[in-house]
């Protein structure tokens, strides 16, 4: 089950959520992380790092603790994260 959606263009997340059945739409990628135990970073290859850099730092919203994370880059490693 899909528990909470970000992307920077909100209407892209809304239309996703819909289709996805998921109702809760993040203000950001941090918020998004904090609902999951599973963290799916769909993102162009050139920002992965940095959005998990930003989920990492955001403290109590971002990761929990124990969560697995997964990028969905064909070229870079896991070690990115």
């Amino acid at each position: 089950r899909i528990e909470a959606l970000y992307d920077i263009k909100a209407g892209q997340a809304s239309k996703l959520g819909e289709m996805a059945g998921c109702g809760r739409i993040c203000r950001n990628a941090a918020e998004a992380a904090s609902f999951g135990d599973i963290i799916f970073i769909a993102t162009p290859d050139s920002i992965i790092e940095k959005i998990c850099h930003e989920i990492a730092s955001a403290g109590e919203e971002g990761f929990r603790k124990n969560s697995i994370v997964f990028h969905l880059s064909g070229s870079l490693e896991s070690s990115i994260l």
